[in-house]
């Protein structure tokens, strides 16, 4: 249940900063400040109080390739506003077609993942028991393994 609720939640954060590109890019940016603000926030409460190192380990298992997703998601969503505003010597819907393709795609390449995250968020990262190492580890390579899946040879070698 934990799992699923927060891959829910974040799959929703992603969803609202894709799809907020449709209001000329602002949605896209208004997540990325408020999202930005709330763990700046966290974390300097935390420091203030002398927890941050905790909400650092914390984070570390599942952060890495969260905070890249959500900024991969309002990029798409940016994306969606540049097809919206800047159409150049092309036809405002065919340019909005192609960014539009463009960045849906990167939005569904990324949600599978929060289920992913969901987990290690649910089950590694609160676990008192794993060492710090263990945790950053699961974070690199999480987020290394999505760098190698979204950008493998071939895949980039059709986009072209």
């Amino acid at each position: 249940m934990a799992a699923s609720g927060i891959a829910g939640n974040n799959m929703t954060v992603a969803i609202i900063a894709w799809a907020g590109g449709s209001l000329a890019g602002f949605g896209p940016l208004y997540a990325l400040i408020l999202n930005g603000a709330l763990l700046g926030g966290l974390f300097g409460v935390t420091w203030h109080f002398g927890m941050a190192g905790a909400l650092g380990a914390f984070v570390s298992a599942h952060g890495p390739l969260e905070i890249f997703l959500i900024l991969m998601s309002a990029a798409a969503g940016l994306e969606l506003a540049r097809g919206l505003i800047v159409a150049g010597d092309r036809s405002r819907g065919r340019t909005l077609k192609e960014a539009g393709t463009i960045s849906l795609n990167v939005l569904l390449g990324s949600l599978p993942w929060f289920l992913l995250l969901g987990v290690v968020e649910a089950f590694v990262s609160p676990n008192p028991q794993l060492p710090l190492f263990l945790k950053m580890g699961t974070g690199a390579l999480l987020l290394a393994s999505y760098l190698a899946v979204a950008f493998r040879k071939e895949q980039l070698s059709d986009a072209a």
